[in-house]
């Protein structure tokens, strides 16, 4: 990630001084909502759709503010594949964005200033590789609703879908502590459906690691939630899940074990990856 400097920096560190974890959320919910704000209305200028995703998604629903604490370090848009390269030619031209890398096909990265905040912004036209799941961006705007004029949200069920492929792919890093307030946040709204979310995640081809990790939110919340059956292999997985053996095991293990047997195609995940490293 890109460094946050000044403001973004304060609010990200503040905690090691007098703020609590918790203050320090608070700041940085005002400090992101800002910068989105600007960004619609460059969007607006653009007639451009757009979908602000993960944490972004909080912060413009308004479920931020329900969360006790979050780590969020950047802001994640997506568009449409039609608008991917006039919103990446557009922000480039601005005089307070900095282009900074295209590792992805499909994934811009800027530092964003607005006045004396250095952000760390990210465009997407697909939120991932499909080798590693199946989330098209066509059917997320198609499900989406619009919250202000060009700016979507995505369905309660796809929310909660975006957020657990994104901790498919950082399993290896980390196992957030907010992973369970997440889930709870977006499946209490009344408009959630787990029968809409459990149909749409057959289609994704990592339903397994998708059941793994709600049966896991499940079962550390004492919830009954009707779960599809999970296969042995992910059963024998989850274990793993416990907060006591999961820190214990190594970065390789964590992925070997909890990552790449839940992919949807792991070989052409790996060449993608491999070619990529050697074009850089």
């Amino acid at each position: 990630m890109f460094p946050m400097t000044d403001a973004l920096a304060m609010t990200e560190n503040s905690h090691s001084t007098h703020d609590s974890p918790e203050r320090t959320w608070k700041l940085k919910q005002v400090v992101f909502a800002d910068i989105l704000n600007d960004l619609h209305g460059h969007f607006t200028k653009l007639n451009v759709r757009y979908m602000p995703i993960k944490g972004a998604y909080l912060i413009c629903s308004g479920l931020a503010e329900k969360m006790k604490y979050r780590r969020m370090d950047d802001i994640d848009i997506l568009v449409e594949k039609d608008n991917f390269e006039e919103t990446g030619n557009y922000l480039s031209g601005l005089s307070h964005v900095t282009f900074l890398r295209e590792d992805w096909y499909f994934e811009k990265e800027y530092v964003y200033k607005t006045g004396k905040f250095d952000c760390h912004l990210e465009i997407h036209s697909l939120l991932n590789y499909p080798a590693r799941f199946n989330l098209p961006t066509e059917n997320l705007f198609t499900r989406a609703h619009p919250i202000n004029g060009l700016q979507m949200a995505p369905c309660l069920e796809d929310a909660l879908l975006i957020f657990l492929c994104h901790v498919l792919v950082h399993i290896g890093y980390e196992l957030r502590n907010a992973f369970f307030d997440e889930i709870a946040l977006i499946s209490g709204q009344p408009d959630f459906s787990w029968k809409k979310f459990w149909d749409m995640a057959n289609t994704t081809g990592v339903d397994q690691f998708i059941g793994m990790m709600v049966h896991h939110y499940a079962t550390k919340t004492s919830l009954e939630i009707n779960e599809p059956p999970l296969s042995f292999k992910t059963k024998l997985a989850g274990k793993f899940l416990s907060k006591n053996v999961y820190c214990r095991l190594p970065f390789f293990f964590r992925k070997l074990i909890l990552e790449i047997p839940f992919v949807r195609d792991p070989l052409s995940l790996f060449l993608n990856k491999y070619l990529r490293s050697k074009l850089k």
